[in-house]
């Protein structure tokens, strides 16, 4: 006699059914657990912040772009030419900025393009200049920069 004219499940009947009671029991634990927090969280008992990691929007683009930059000559006089390169390749960012830190650059003020170069005049009161490249993306709430490369020239 066949399966479909028996009243007994077969095996994958009985298979079946332990999956859907297990779904069951597990959907119900889920809710059960998320009142429980809702309530304790209301009462004041639990008081949990996300931490600002990479789940971000704005950490997940910094996190996952790289950045280079470099001056060169890498040792001139006083008064000569340098030309300081940039470069990054983004991550997932809708909102990039891009800045540099250093001699002849606006810091934070300007958003520069994701490459390019400047010449700058090696004037300094010390033996070494310094830039430093950042980014941040403008599309999250707390736009926290990122440290992407440094470069130094000697000024002799």
């Amino acid at each position: 006699m066949s399966s479909f004219g028996s009243k007994v499940p077969g095996v994958w009947g009985l298979r079946w059914l332990r999956a859907t009671a297990a779904r069951r029991r597990r959907r119900a634990a889920i809710v059960v657990a998320t009142m429980a927090m809702a309530i304790a969280g209301t009462a004041g008992a639990v008081g949990t912040a996300a931490p600002a990691h990479a789940d971000e929007p704005g950490q997940f683009c910094t996190l996952t772009s790289r950045g280079t930059i470099s001056a060169t000559p890498s040792t001139v006089n006083f008064g000569q030419w340098v030309t300081v390169q940039w470069n990054l390749q983004l991550g997932v960012c809708s909102g990039p900025y891009v800045y540099v830190v250093g001699r002849d650059f606006a810091g934070g003020a300007v958003n520069l393009p994701l490459s390019g170069s400047r010449q700058v005049r090696a004037i300094t009161n010390g033996s070494t200049i310094t830039w430093d490249l950042y980014l941040f993306d403008m599309a999250t709430d707390n736009p926290t920069p990122r440290h992407m490369a440094t470069t130094t020239v000697t000024v002799l």
